[in-house]
């Protein structure tokens, strides 16, 4: 029950992974990218979203978004 509410949560993990790969960064980089967008957290915390075993909040997603250069709308692609 509780993985299936993470799921429910958290979407686009995977796709936050593959547009951090594909720009050729590693998770401190991104992290450190999100900064200025107010965004603040660990590797940690940056891993569990990636894997899909964290919730994801709207305003991160708006930060990944930024930090991406990618649009809100291509992190919620399949």
């Amino acid at each position: 029950m509780y993985s299936n509410d993470i799921e429910k949560k958290n979407r686009i993990g995977n796709n936050i992974k593959r547009e951090r790969k594909s720009a050729g960064l590693s998770q401190k980089d991104l992290i450190e990218l999100m900064i200025p967008f107010g965004g603040k957290m660990n590797t940690s915390t940056l891993s569990k979203i990636e894997k899909m075993k964290r919730g994801i909040t709207d305003i991160e997603i708006y930060q990944f978004s930024k930090a991406l250069k990618v649009s809100i709308n291509k992190l919620f692609e399949d």
